[in-house]
Parts: C-alpha cells; structure tokens; sequence
C-alpha cells in the first residue's frame, strides 16, 4: 500500500503503538505505523534477560 500524505507516524509496531494507530485512525487521521522487522513490540517481548554481574554480556 502506498500513502502519499500521512498525518501521523507512531513508532513502534507493539500493542501501544497499534492502539494508537487505531485510534488515529477511527478520528480521521492517516497514521504511518513504522516497526522494527521480525520482532515483536517491547511490551508483549517479555523481560530482559539477566546477566549475572561480572558475565560477559553478548553485543
């Protein structure tokens, strides 16, 4: 799909962030929903893992 004007750009592809494209859109905005490929939103991700103190940490 391709928009030519958009009104608003939410960032983030989680459940925040389609709520809020949603509501946009039900008040006549035109959002652009911009999210990271191949992973969910941060909310619905899960904790962080842990790293124990003085581990090493992967990059």
């Amino acid at each position: 799909m391709v928009v030519e004007h958009v009104g608003v750009a939410v960032i983030g592809g989680g459940q925040s962030g389609l709520a809020a494209a949603h509501a946009l859109a039900r008040r006549g905005r035109v959002p652009a929903l911009l999210a990271g490929p191949n992973r969910p939103g941060h909310r619905s991700a899960g904790p962080p893992p842990v790293h124990p103190v003085g581990s090493a940490r992967p990059r």
